[in-house]
């Protein structure tokens, strides 16, 4: 047991001192590196930073990954030290790359009337774009004729969806008949058949 006790303490003793001389030896080479200044990473991709650093003799730390509405996929998002920092070599640098654009799959909302269609724009984080008005008759009136992005189209959360709603059936146009001249029966004939309501008879 005596011999046991002994052999364990001198692995302990030696584990202690090779941990302290590797612990002064790290300090003591990242306080006698040379300096470098940090470069802005943001928005370089990758694989270009991870060459970079390790060309500068940085260690590159993966930290997280996040959505990002401006940063492509693959993207640097974040970096600490943050840019124009100086450095020492053999020192870490903690970066954020970016998943891209969250997306949002488009809804179908065509023939809802357009308080609805809104509500679905934004149940889906999408937003409302360019709303347009025509005259169709296939459509009811204040509904959609149709949309851009199409239905199930995937967009970026809060892209703009563009509408086109009816306005209902065209106005119809006719050309008024010439009815100066003649008696008031003559004129009625004239009307009979015609979409017109004589509202008012004057002598």
């Amino acid at each position: 047991m005596k011999t046991l006790i002994k052999y364990l303490a001198v692995f302990l003793f030696a584990f202690g001192l090779a941990g302290s001389i590797g612990y002064f030896g790290v300090t003591l080479f990242t306080q006698s590196a040379p300096e470098v200044i940090l470069p802005d990473l943001t928005g370089k991709n990758i694989i270009q930073v991870l060459e970079t650093l390790t060309r500068m003799g940085l260690n590159p730390k993966l930290h997280d990954t996040q959505y990002h509405d401006t940063i492509p996929k693959y993207g640097i998002t974040f970096q600490d030290p943050e840019p124009g920092s100086t450095i020492k070599k053999g020192r870490d640098v903690v970066i954020y790359i970016s998943k891209g654009f969250r997306e949002s799959r488009v809804p179908d909302l065509r023939r809802l009337p357009l308080n609805d269609a809104l509500l679905e724009l934004e149940a889906n984080e999408l937003t409302p774009g360019r709303i347009v008005y025509v005259h169709a008759s296939d459509t009811l009136k204040g509904a959609v004729m149709a949309q851009f992005p199409l239905p199930a189209d995937k967009a970026a959360v809060n892209a703009a969806c563009n509408l086109l709603i009816s306005k209902g059936p065209a106005p119809e146009h006719l050309v008024m008949p010439d009815l100066r001249g003649l008696t008031l029966d003559e004129a009625s004939g004239r009307l009979d058949g015609l979409p017109v309501t004589v509202s008012d008879i004057r002598s």
